[in-house]
């Protein structure tokens, strides 16, 4: 299964150790999301990052090709459960069409259940975002969009 990955996944360190199996395949782009951090992680302490639906923006990321046990691992880490009612999970898994090189490819990503004000995402947090982006090489201008943030 691939699995596109926006946020702290795309820091390769966490991903190692949350997906040990899992191998990036290369950058993606999902049209028409934007990035946005409407939940609270209280383990992080900060806002964390989901997507949603928005004409004319780009969300990039990492494209990871996942084993069924890291998939398994990761929507523990996710807080996700088949199965549950949706917004009993801290997100849900579903099916995208991201592009890789120009190419539409299935792939699943992970959106938030949205909380009432959270708090904004912090410095540690969005280091990694910038630094998981950069290591892969997502292009200039997002970069540059994710190092205005906060």
């Amino acid at each position: 299964m691939l699995y596109f990955a926006y946020g702290s996944n795309m820091d390769p360190a966490q991903m190692r150790q949350r997906c040990p199996g899992s191998r990036a395949l290369g950058i993606g782009v999902l049209r028409d999301y934007g990035l946005c951090f409407p939940r609270q992680s209280h383990k992080r302490g900060c806002g964390v990052a989901s997507i949603e639906p928005a004409e004319g923006k780009e969300t990039w990321g990492v494209v990871y090709r996942m084993t069924a046990a890291d998939l398994a691992s990761l929507d523990r880490f996710e807080g996700y459960r088949a199965g549950r009612p949706a917004e009993d999970n801290r997100y849900n898994r579903v099916a995208i069409r991201v592009e890789i090189d120009g190419v539409p490819t299935d792939a699943e990503t992970y959106i938030a259940i949205a909380e009432k004000n959270p708090p904004p995402p912090n410095a540690a947090y969005l280091a990694q975002l910038r630094d998981g982006a950069m290591h892969h090489g997502l292009p200039d201008e997002y970069r540059t969009f994710l190092a205005a943030l906060g």
